[in-house]
């Protein structure tokens, strides 16, 4: 019982010194300084407390128990404000929470009720946290540990008098970030209004907006919002941009420039209209403007000589309907500063309702998977904006829809091949279909529209061709056959899109390539390769290699016919390119001469 007096007094004359001593702020809160702090990290609240895992006993490298709100804090002061902190910082004794206030006091630390970031928020029953953002509602965002005995990491917004007081240990200035300045008008005539909205991450509320008009101040004003509308009454150029100030600093926005021009008379002033026909009970849109327009309109309709409709608008354009035939004129007046100019009018036939003609039907896919969407899209001239969309499966009709709109979306959940068509109905009553299109749908899509193509036909014995093959929808999986005759000479499993290969003996080839897709495959046709042998340069076939070659192969490079075979005057491709050139010639006239040529011309093929 004695003991647990002696505690209950103690805490008492602890708490009698505490009321003695005043929580005020001291010069030590201006030499505040700290490099590298994250204040991204700090504001969102992110727990990379480093021993989250580890259990509620033994001490960390400060001498505070593992995940209590002394270890959080005292590894926040020291990751983030750049504090060497411990138990016994300062040559004080800060033990358990509640008597961290007490502690920092005795050394000379302010405690005071004033947060800020950094600071450590303290509650004399037991409990600190680290302070990670002070708000504009004058709320407080802190991060903590243990907060509820649970050993768990928290962040919460409080109110700055549910702490007993705030410990400035090493706070760290909030320097306003990423400022800005926009505003809700670019260009404006003289006499005219600018509204301008700003603002700055870390910003107080203390702004001052500066207005130049070329390289001179012309205004500067201090303001406590973050708008300012400003109206200006002489024409030019002007750029303005706004100090955001914060607690521990400023930072300026973009310029933003405002052009202000002399108020000119409205001018220019025209009108459209969106259709080339006009036909009775369709409405029909008319557009329209004018230079220096103040945006204000009246629009004037007459039929002959007589004024049918007046109308003042603020927009742009105007939807009208003539339930009349007959001849019409329309024109705008538009306003602007200093009078107002009309339009020339646009004359037109009201004419009967014209019937739907020209319809079409397209879609954005016609080869899907099961499950997979099309949209279509249609029209006709002379829509009066109705359509049903019609959808047959084996002429069995699955989907019918009426609807008002230029497309519609379909998802087929079945395979088969659909076909799919559009009444559009005119502005007579009448209608018109469109053309069916067909939509094919797979469980799994096959390779399609196979192809494969070679650099060359016809080839000398040992020399080599390149094929190069695909087809839509191929998963990237090919086989190549090459045939001779009905004799298979080879078959290769590929994941390319090209092969090469050297054909070693003379005769005709074919050669095709089986293209696989997630649902089936497909064959390419056959290209057909033509291997010969022969003396190299002998154009002719006489057996010898001379100037009559020569000219052989400088007619077929300047397209004259000669009565040789294709495979005989191959014979003559010295450079084995693949055709006959001038090149060829002069290389054969060359050797003809006795003249050394780098390729063994007059020799056998083999």
């Amino acid at each position: 019982m004695k003991k647990i007096l002696s505690v209950v007094l103690c805490f008492v004359m602890l708490m009698s010194v505490f009321t003695l001593i005043p929580f005020t702020a001291s010069a030590k809160d201006a030499d505040l300084a700290y490099e590298g702090a994250d204040l991204e990290i700090a504001a969102t609240g992110e727990d990379d407390y480093p021993y989250a895992d580890y259990a509620m006993s033994g001490y960390d490298p400060w001498l505070f128990v593992y995940r209590n709100c002394t270890s959080f804090v005292a590894w926040r002061l020291n990751s983030r404000n750049g504090v060497e902190f411990n138990d016994y910082y300062g040559g004080a004794d800060w033990g358990w929470a509640g008597n961290w206030g007490y502690a920092a006091q005795s050394i000379g630390i302010t405690v005071d009720n004033n947060p800020a970031v950094g600071s450590v928020a303290w509650q004399s029953s037991g409990h600190v946290a680290w302070v990670a953002e002070v708000r504009e509602n004058g709320k407080i965002f802190i991060e903590e540990y243990n907060w509820d005995g649970d050993g768990q990491y928290h962040s919460r917004e409080m109110n700055p008098w549910d702490y007993t007081g705030f410990i400035h240990i090493k706070d760290i200035p909030t320097i306003p970030v990423n400022a800005w300045l926009n505003s809700d008008k670019s260009e404006i005539f003289t006499g005219d209004s600018v509204t301008f909205s700003f603002g700055a991450d870390y910003a107080n509320g203390h702004y001052a907006i500066g207005i130049e008009k070329g390289n001179e101040r012309i205004w500067t004003e201090d303001i406590w919002a973050n708008s300012y509308t400003l109206t200006f009454i002489s024409a030019g150029e002007y750029c303005a941009y706004v100090t955001c100030f914060g607690n521990g600093g400023y930072a300026d926005t973009n310029m933003v420039y405002i052009k202000v021009f002399e108020k000119i008379p409205v001018s220019n002033a025209w009108i459209n209209i969106d259709s080339d026909t006009v036909e009775q009970g369709v409405p029909v849109t008319f557009s329209f403007g004018a230079d220096h327009s103040t945006g204000h309109y009246s629009i004037g309709i007459d039929k002959g000589y007589e004024r049918i409709l007046t109308q003042d608008v603020s927009t742009t354009s105007f939807e009208y309907v003539f339930d009349e035939l007959g001849e019409y004129s329309v024109y705008v007046t538009c306003y602007g500063y200093g009078g107002y100019v009309d339009s020339k009018p646009i004359c037109f036939t009201v004419i009967e309702p014209q019937p739907a003609s020209n319809a079409w039907i397209k879609a954005d896919k016609k080869i899907i998977e099961k499950g997979q969407t099309v949209v279509f899209t249609y029209g006709a001239d002379h829509a009066n904006g109705y359509y049903v969309i019609g959808i047959d499966k084996d002429e069995t009709r699955i989907i019918t829809d009426n609807i008002q709109t230029t497309s519609y979306t379909c998802t087929f959940t079945e395979s088969g091949v659909y076909s799919v068509y559009v009444t559009c109905y005119g502005n007579d009553g009448g209608y018109v279909d469109t053309e069916h299109i067909y939509i094919q749908v797979y469980d799994k899509i096959p390779a399609l529209n196979a192809w494969i193509e070679a650099d060359k036909t016809v080839v000398k014995k040992g020399q080599t061709v390149t094929f190069t093959y695909g087809a839509d929808y191929s998963n990237g999986y090919y086989a190549i056959g090459i045939d001779k005759g009905e004799t298979r000479v080879l078959t290769e499993n590929i994941q390319k899109t090209s092969y090469s290969y050297t054909f070693s003996e003379t005769g005709v080839y074919g050669a095709y390539v089986t293209c696989f897709g997630e649902g089936g495959y497909a064959d390419t046709e056959k290209v057909y390769i033509t291997v010969y042998e022969g003396i190299t340069g002998d154009a002719n076939g006489d057996g010898d290699v001379d100037s009559v070659d020569a000219t052989v192969v400088q007619r077929v490079a300047t397209m004259i016919k000669v009565p040789y075979s294709e495979e005989q005057l191959m014979c003559a491709d010295i450079d084995g390119d693949g055709s006959l050139s001038v090149v060829d010639a002069t290389f054969i006239q060359r050797y003809s001469t006795h003249v050394r040529t780098p390729y063994p011309i007059g020799e056998e093929r083999v």
